[in-house]
């Protein structure tokens, strides 16, 4: 938690310091396209969901320009889940930064496209990917403006296990009134994998809202 606080501050103070910068806060609940192929010792997954509904997802965007300049860099702290049911993870950290486009910039509205590498950041281990990021920001010469957006996640590493669910049977033997009885029950064991290949992509639709701190 401490580290997360502190990631929080240094995006505020990066934005301060910026002669044109925003702060963006979004919750990004639902994904669409989500495309799922990991390759485990002794254990595949391939799966593919029409859209997906995230557990918990905050995220922490900075965009920076310097003066008026169309081309800046970006910052971004998510606090999320993995969408797969196999990874034994609750929550983690993905952290993603690189250059940020404007692409139209008008008084009424200013879209913006950024491409960085991002890092999710778990108890068990470590996802890799990148992103695209566009956005419109409407209102954007006031101090406060609404967003529109959508992110295009590609992830192609993954060093965290994945966890097979697998039922198994046990037997116990008792005795009453000097009978024996054999007592069947069955139970859910789960055998971890060592990730060999990851895989997933999906696209990420947000609204956002906005401090221009300029």
């Amino acid at each position: 938690m401490k580290k997360i606080v502190l990631m929080f501050v240094l995006i505020l103070f990066t934005g301060i310091l910026s002669a044109k910068s925003d702060i963006q806060l979004t919750l990004p609940l639902l994904s669409f396209f989500n495309k799922t192929m990991i390759s485990a010792e002794d254990y595949t997954i391939n799966n593919n969901n029409l859209f997906a509904i995230f557990d918990s997802n905050f995220r922490l965007l900075n965009q920076n320009y310097i003066r008026d300049n169309k081309i800046g860099f970006y910052e971004s702290v998510t606090i999320s889940t993995p969408n797969i049911d196999e990874i034994n993870s609750f929550w983690g950290i993905k952290i993603a930064l690189g250059p940020s486009v404007k692409m139209l910039e008008s008084n009424y509205v200013n879209l913006n496209a950024c491409l960085g590498p991002d890092i999710q950041i778990f108890e068990e281990g470590i996802i890799i990917g990148s992103e695209i990021d566009i956005q419109a920001k409407f209102t954007p010469k006031r101090r406060c403006s609404p967003i529109v957006g959508v992110i295009c996640n590609i992830d192609f590493y993954s060093s965290l296990p994945i966890y097979e669910s697998v039922i198994k049977e046990k037997t116990e033997e008792y005795r009453y009134e000097n009978q024996i009885y054999l007592y069947t029950d069955w139970y859910v064991e789960y055998e971890k994998h060592k990730t060999q290949k990851y895989f997933h992509f999906y696209l990420q639709p947000y609204i956002a809202f906005c401090i221009n701190l300029y």
